[in-house]
Protein backbone atom coordinates (compact mmCIF):
# COMPACT_ATOMS: atom_id res chain seq x y z
CA UNK A 1 0.00 0.00 0.00
CA UNK A 2 1.33 3.35 -0.43
CA UNK A 3 1.87 6.11 1.62
CA UNK A 4 -0.93 7.97 0.30
CA UNK A 5 -3.16 4.78 0.71
CA UNK A 6 -2.16 4.37 4.12
CA UNK A 7 -2.89 8.06 4.61
CA UNK A 8 -6.11 7.69 3.53
CA UNK A 9 -6.90 4.82 5.35
CA UNK A 10 -5.95 6.20 8.69
CA UNK A 11 -8.41 9.31 7.64
CA UNK A 12 -11.69 6.82 7.75
CA UNK A 13 -10.63 5.89 11.38
CA UNK A 14 -10.50 9.64 12.45
CA UNK A 15 -12.17 12.98 12.82
CA UNK A 16 -9.62 15.68 11.10
CA UNK A 17 -9.49 18.73 10.39
CA UNK A 18 -11.04 20.30 6.62
CA UNK A 19 -7.85 21.57 4.91
CA UNK A 20 -5.73 18.08 6.05
CA UNK A 21 -8.12 15.25 4.41
CA UNK A 22 -7.47 13.51 1.80
CA UNK A 23 -10.87 14.76 -0.40
CA UNK A 24 -9.49 18.58 0.19
CA UNK A 25 -6.50 17.32 -1.55
CA UNK A 26 -7.76 15.28 -3.91
CA UNK A 27 -9.70 18.77 -5.20
CA UNK A 28 -6.64 20.36 -5.74
CA UNK A 29 -4.16 18.46 -7.29
CA UNK A 30 -4.56 15.65 -9.53
CA UNK A 31 -1.23 13.70 -7.42
CA UNK A 32 -0.16 14.23 -4.33
CA UNK A 33 1.86 12.30 -1.93
CA UNK A 34 2.20 11.90 2.13
CA UNK A 35 5.65 11.85 3.44
CA UNK A 36 5.50 9.50 6.57
CA UNK A 37 8.15 8.93 9.40
CA UNK A 38 7.89 6.29 12.30
CA UNK A 39 9.68 5.81 15.55
CA UNK A 40 8.78 3.30 18.15
CA UNK A 41 5.02 2.14 16.58
CA UNK A 42 3.81 6.01 16.27
CA UNK A 43 3.89 7.60 12.80
CA UNK A 44 3.83 11.21 11.75
CA UNK A 45 2.04 12.01 8.24
CA UNK A 46 2.81 15.20 6.13
CA UNK A 47 0.71 15.46 3.24
CA UNK A 48 2.00 17.78 0.44
CA UNK A 49 2.74 18.47 -3.25
CA UNK A 50 5.56 19.11 -5.17
CA UNK A 51 4.28 21.74 -7.33
CA UNK A 52 6.77 22.76 -10.84
CA UNK A 53 6.47 26.13 -12.32
CA UNK A 54 9.40 28.05 -14.06
CA UNK A 55 11.76 24.85 -13.33
CA UNK A 56 11.51 25.91 -9.79
CA UNK A 57 9.86 23.31 -7.17
CA UNK A 58 7.60 24.13 -4.68
CA UNK A 59 5.85 22.58 -1.28
CA UNK A 60 3.54 25.04 -0.04
CA UNK A 61 -0.16 25.70 1.16
CA UNK A 62 -2.71 24.05 -1.59
CA UNK A 63 -4.45 27.50 -3.03
CA UNK A 64 -7.35 28.68 -0.26
CA UNK A 65 -5.42 26.22 2.40
CA UNK A 66 -5.51 28.64 5.46
CA UNK A 67 -3.77 25.75 7.37
CA UNK A 68 -1.54 22.56 6.34
CA UNK A 69 1.05 20.36 8.43
CA UNK A 70 1.26 17.00 9.92
CA UNK A 71 -0.96 14.66 12.02
CA UNK A 72 0.01 11.61 13.92
CA UNK A 73 -1.09 8.32 13.93
CA UNK A 74 -1.95 8.28 18.00
CA UNK A 75 -3.83 10.82 19.26
CA UNK A 76 -1.79 9.85 22.35
CA UNK A 77 1.40 9.77 20.86
CA UNK A 78 3.61 10.66 24.18
CA UNK A 79 5.18 14.45 23.51
CA UNK A 80 8.72 13.15 23.74
CA UNK A 81 7.90 10.83 20.58
CA UNK A 82 6.49 13.98 18.88
CA UNK A 83 9.58 15.84 19.39
CA UNK A 84 11.46 12.90 17.90
CA UNK A 85 8.76 12.56 14.57
CA UNK A 86 9.04 16.42 13.73
CA UNK A 87 12.78 15.97 13.75
CA UNK A 88 12.66 13.19 11.64
CA UNK A 89 9.73 15.20 9.65
CA UNK A 90 11.86 18.52 9.36
CA UNK A 91 14.71 16.81 7.93
CA UNK A 92 13.04 13.77 5.54
CA UNK A 93 11.21 17.20 3.85
CA UNK A 94 11.52 16.51 -0.10
CA UNK A 95 13.90 18.76 -1.46
CA UNK A 96 12.55 22.07 -3.19
CA UNK A 97 13.91 25.84 -4.19
CA UNK A 98 10.92 26.99 -2.24
CA UNK A 99 8.91 25.99 0.75
CA UNK A 100 5.78 27.97 2.42
CA UNK A 101 3.77 25.94 4.64
CA UNK A 102 1.47 27.85 7.26
CA UNK A 103 0.83 25.29 9.65
CA UNK A 104 -1.86 24.27 11.94
CA UNK A 105 -1.90 26.21 15.43
CA UNK A 106 -1.96 22.56 16.31
CA UNK A 107 1.84 21.86 15.56
CA UNK A 108 3.67 23.97 17.43
CA UNK A 109 6.52 22.13 18.48
CA UNK A 110 10.54 22.83 18.31
CA UNK A 111 10.63 23.87 14.17
CA UNK A 112 13.96 25.57 14.40
CA UNK A 113 15.96 24.88 11.75
CA UNK A 114 18.83 26.73 9.98
CA UNK A 115 17.23 26.57 6.41
CA UNK A 116 14.09 27.84 7.50
CA UNK A 117 12.81 31.34 8.42
CA UNK A 118 9.64 30.63 10.95
CA UNK A 119 7.54 33.56 11.66
CA UNK A 120 3.91 33.66 13.91
CA UNK A 121 1.20 34.51 12.44
CA UNK A 122 -2.68 34.93 14.13
CA UNK A 123 -6.23 33.72 14.12
CA UNK A 124 -9.07 34.76 15.81
CA UNK A 125 -11.06 31.54 17.07
CA UNK A 126 -14.60 32.33 18.52
CA UNK A 127 -16.06 29.73 20.68
CA UNK A 128 -19.82 28.74 20.08
CA UNK A 129 -21.80 28.72 22.97
CA UNK A 130 -25.06 30.10 22.07
CA UNK A 131 -26.52 32.86 20.73
CA UNK A 132 -27.13 34.92 23.38
CA UNK A 133 -23.57 34.83 25.51
CA UNK A 134 -22.22 35.07 21.69
CA UNK A 135 -23.53 37.86 20.87
CA UNK A 136 -23.07 40.05 24.15
CA UNK A 137 -19.60 39.82 23.75
CA UNK A 138 -19.43 41.36 20.45
CA UNK A 139 -17.90 44.74 20.71
CA UNK A 140 -20.73 47.80 20.79
CA UNK A 141 -20.11 49.68 17.84
CA UNK A 142 -20.53 46.16 15.62
CA UNK A 143 -23.87 45.23 17.11
CA UNK A 144 -24.66 48.72 16.23
CA UNK A 145 -23.64 47.75 12.67
CA UNK A 146 -25.55 44.81 12.93
CA UNK A 147 -28.91 46.33 13.77
CA UNK A 148 -28.63 48.85 11.27
CA UNK A 149 -28.15 46.27 8.58
CA UNK A 150 -30.85 43.83 9.71
CA UNK A 151 -33.31 47.12 9.26
CA UNK A 152 -32.18 47.60 5.74
CA UNK A 153 -30.96 44.22 4.43
CA UNK A 154 -31.51 40.64 4.12
CA UNK A 155 -29.15 37.54 3.69
CA UNK A 156 -29.56 34.82 1.38
CA UNK A 157 -27.88 31.61 0.50
CA UNK A 158 -27.05 30.64 -3.12
CA UNK A 159 -25.01 28.34 -5.18
CA UNK A 160 -23.14 31.66 -7.40
CA UNK A 161 -19.68 31.00 -7.60
CA UNK A 162 -19.34 32.93 -9.93
CA UNK A 163 -21.17 36.38 -8.65
CA UNK A 164 -19.60 35.68 -5.31
CA UNK A 165 -15.97 35.97 -7.30
CA UNK A 166 -17.34 39.70 -8.62
CA UNK A 167 -17.77 40.57 -5.26
CA UNK A 168 -14.35 39.33 -4.03
CA UNK A 169 -12.62 41.04 -6.73
CA UNK A 170 -14.10 43.78 -6.14
CA UNK A 171 -12.25 44.16 -3.00
CA UNK A 172 -9.12 44.12 -4.53
CA UNK A 173 -9.87 46.20 -7.48
CA UNK A 174 -10.61 49.08 -5.07
CA UNK A 175 -7.20 48.77 -4.10
CA UNK A 176 -5.87 48.85 -7.39
CA UNK A 177 -3.95 45.37 -6.78
CA UNK A 178 -4.93 41.83 -8.29
CA UNK A 179 -6.79 39.60 -6.45
CA UNK A 180 -5.22 36.99 -4.14
CA UNK A 181 -6.42 34.00 -5.94
CA UNK A 182 -8.41 33.38 -9.24
CA UNK A 183 -11.47 32.31 -10.48
CA UNK A 184 -10.66 28.72 -10.99
CA UNK A 185 -9.74 28.41 -7.48
CA UNK A 186 -12.74 29.16 -5.74
CA UNK A 187 -13.89 27.13 -8.48
CA UNK A 188 -12.60 24.21 -7.52
CA UNK A 189 -12.97 24.50 -3.84
CA UNK A 190 -16.72 25.21 -4.36
CA UNK A 191 -16.80 21.90 -6.67
CA UNK A 192 -15.51 20.25 -3.18
CA UNK A 193 -18.32 21.93 -0.97
CA UNK A 194 -21.18 21.09 -2.98
CA UNK A 195 -19.77 17.50 -3.19
CA UNK A 196 -18.89 16.99 0.68
CA UNK A 197 -21.57 18.94 2.06
CA UNK A 198 -18.48 21.31 3.15
CA UNK A 199 -19.91 25.11 2.40
CA UNK A 200 -22.16 27.29 1.90
CA UNK A 201 -22.39 30.75 0.21
CA UNK A 202 -23.95 33.62 1.43
CA UNK A 203 -25.15 37.28 -0.06
CA UNK A 204 -26.04 40.44 1.38
CA UNK A 205 -28.60 42.52 -0.71
CA UNK A 206 -31.21 45.31 -0.33
CA UNK A 207 -34.65 46.17 -1.22
CA UNK A 208 -33.69 46.68 -4.50
CA UNK A 209 -31.58 43.66 -5.07
CA UNK A 210 -28.25 45.14 -5.09
CA UNK A 211 -25.36 43.19 -3.69
CA UNK A 212 -23.31 44.49 -0.80
CA UNK A 213 -21.35 41.96 0.20
CA UNK A 214 -20.50 38.06 0.03
CA UNK A 215 -19.18 35.38 2.15
CA UNK A 216 -17.46 32.00 1.38
CA UNK A 217 -17.63 29.77 5.00
CA UNK A 218 -16.49 26.14 4.88
CA UNK A 219 -16.45 23.59 8.15
CA UNK A 220 -15.38 20.51 8.89
CA UNK A 221 -17.14 18.60 11.89
CA UNK A 222 -15.98 20.82 14.67
CA UNK A 223 -14.99 24.29 13.18
CA UNK A 224 -16.51 26.95 10.94
CA UNK A 225 -14.03 28.91 8.65
CA UNK A 226 -14.42 32.17 7.11
CA UNK A 227 -12.34 31.30 3.50
CA UNK A 228 -13.03 34.16 2.10
CA UNK A 229 -15.24 37.52 1.31
CA UNK A 230 -15.67 40.54 -0.57
CA UNK A 231 -17.92 43.83 -0.57
CA UNK A 232 -18.66 46.14 -3.07
CA UNK A 233 -17.43 49.54 -2.36
CA UNK A 234 -20.64 51.45 -3.27
CA UNK A 235 -21.89 50.20 0.23
CA UNK A 236 -19.33 49.71 2.50
CA UNK A 237 -21.40 51.99 4.98
CA UNK A 238 -24.16 49.67 5.49
CA UNK A 239 -23.11 47.19 7.83
CA UNK A 240 -23.18 44.02 4.84
CA UNK A 241 -20.07 42.33 6.29
CA UNK A 242 -20.70 42.48 9.71
CA UNK A 243 -24.21 41.08 9.11
CA UNK A 244 -22.98 38.63 7.34
CA UNK A 245 -20.15 37.47 9.33
CA UNK A 246 -22.91 37.24 12.29
CA UNK A 247 -25.24 35.28 10.26
CA UNK A 248 -22.25 32.83 9.11
CA UNK A 249 -22.08 32.45 13.06
CA UNK A 250 -25.09 31.75 13.46
CA UNK A 251 -25.50 29.26 11.19
CA UNK A 252 -22.61 27.46 12.06
CA UNK A 253 -24.09 26.98 15.74
CA UNK A 254 -27.07 25.55 14.08
CA UNK A 255 -25.21 23.16 12.76
CA UNK A 256 -23.48 22.27 15.57
CA UNK A 257 -19.77 23.37 15.20
CA UNK A 258 -17.90 24.40 18.28
CA UNK A 259 -15.66 27.02 16.76
CA UNK A 260 -15.42 29.70 14.32
CA UNK A 261 -12.06 30.62 12.63
CA UNK A 262 -11.95 33.89 11.24
CA UNK A 263 -8.72 32.87 9.94
CA UNK A 264 -6.86 35.83 11.26
CA UNK A 265 -5.02 38.57 8.76
CA UNK A 266 -1.89 40.04 8.99
CA UNK A 267 -3.69 43.68 7.39
CA UNK A 268 -4.22 45.49 10.81
CA UNK A 269 -7.94 46.77 9.55
CA UNK A 270 -8.86 43.16 8.70
CA UNK A 271 -7.29 41.96 12.08
CA UNK A 272 -9.37 44.90 13.78
CA UNK A 273 -12.75 43.86 11.92
CA UNK A 274 -12.17 40.16 13.29
CA UNK A 275 -11.01 41.50 17.06
CA UNK A 276 -15.03 42.91 17.32
CA UNK A 277 -16.07 39.61 17.72
CA UNK A 278 -14.32 38.78 20.86
CA UNK A 279 -12.61 35.78 19.68
CA UNK A 280 -9.36 34.17 21.46
CA UNK A 281 -6.11 35.32 19.56
CA UNK A 282 -4.29 31.88 18.55
CA UNK A 283 -0.77 32.09 17.47
CA UNK A 284 0.12 29.86 14.50
CA UNK A 285 3.66 29.06 13.00
CA UNK A 286 4.41 29.79 9.13
CA UNK A 287 7.55 28.11 7.88
CA UNK A 288 9.39 29.44 4.61
CA UNK A 289 12.91 28.62 2.75
CA UNK A 290 13.63 30.61 -1.09
CA UNK A 291 16.54 28.80 -2.46
CA UNK A 292 15.97 31.00 -5.65
CA UNK A 293 17.60 33.94 -6.50
CA UNK A 294 15.03 34.72 -9.45
CA UNK A 295 12.12 34.23 -7.23
CA UNK A 296 13.38 35.70 -4.51
CA UNK A 297 14.17 39.12 -6.81
CA UNK A 298 10.27 38.05 -8.22
CA UNK A 299 8.94 38.35 -4.80
CA UNK A 300 10.89 41.53 -3.89
CA UNK A 301 9.25 43.41 -7.03
CA UNK A 302 6.06 42.30 -6.21
CA UNK A 303 6.01 43.40 -2.90
CA UNK A 304 7.27 47.03 -3.72
CA UNK A 305 4.15 47.11 -6.56
CA UNK A 306 1.98 46.46 -4.23
CA UNK A 307 3.10 49.25 -1.55
CA UNK A 308 3.38 51.70 -4.70
CA UNK A 309 -0.49 51.20 -4.88
CA UNK A 310 -1.23 52.41 -1.45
Amino acid sequence: MSNRETYKALCRTRTLPLFIQPEWWDAHYSYWDVLMVSHEGYTLYFPYCIEKKWSIRFIRNPRLTPYSGYIFSDTQTPLEIQHILVQKWKEAIPTSQILQIDLFPENGLDLANPSWVITEKITNLLSLTNVDDVYKKLKPALQRQIKKATKNLVHVESDDITLFYSLYEKTFLKQHIKPAFKFSDFERVWKFCKKNNAGQIYFCKDDVGNIHAALLLVYDADKAYYLAGGTDANFYGSGAMSYLMWHAIQKSMEMGKLFFDFEGSMLPNVNRFFQNFSGDEIKYLSISKIDSIWYAWIKKMKTKLTARSH
